[in-house]
């Protein structure tokens, strides 16, 4: 089963199985070994990771020099919605926080080649969105909280 382009998913007891006929694959394709006690492991080749890498390095160092420019910074939060169709939900202030934090951290993240800090910021902010997208749930996490009122604690079923 593939889950995307140049990815083959299997199970990691049937790579346990068959590791030299999978292994074989990775020179084709990037494995997703898939774990019921654990996260899922990604298998590919060093060559391709890091050309990976070396290509986020330089787009996350690209994107933090044109947006250091006023005027293409103002272009992209003018057109943001096209990139990050979920920043629809933010509020006009929180998508210009959104933008400063993501490029401040694609920069850090160019600098160090770790882009796993880009990905929680993208996903803390959609995040954000959804509960923005849900006004119920945006209302009661805006509603104070009461301070000191007694909750009951459930009864104990057994």
């Amino acid at each position: 089963m593939y889950v995307g382009y140049m990815t083959m998913t299997m199970s990691i007891s049937h790579f346990l199985r068959n590791s030299g006929s999978a292994l074989s694959e990775v020179d084709d394709h990037d494995l997703l070994l898939e774990r019921r006690d654990g996260a899922d492991i990604y298998l590919k080749r060093a060559d391709r990771q890091q050309a990976d890498e070396e290509s986020l390095t330089a787009g996350g160092r690209m994107m933090a020099v044109l947006l250091a420019n006023e005027t293409t910074r103002h272009e992209v939060l003018e057109r943001i919605e096209e990139v990050l169709p979920w920043t629809t939900f933010l509020p006009a202030s929180e998508v210009q926080l959104f933008t400063e934090e993501f490029i401040r951290v694609i920069k850090a993240c160019a600098e160090i080649g770790n882009f796993t800090p880009a990905g929680i910021t993208l996903r803390q902010w959609k995040n954000t969105a959804e509960v923005h997208a849900d006004a119920g749930l945006s209302s009661a996490l805006r509603a104070p909280i009461e301070a000191g009122r007694a909750v009951q604690r459930p009864a104990r079923s057994e």
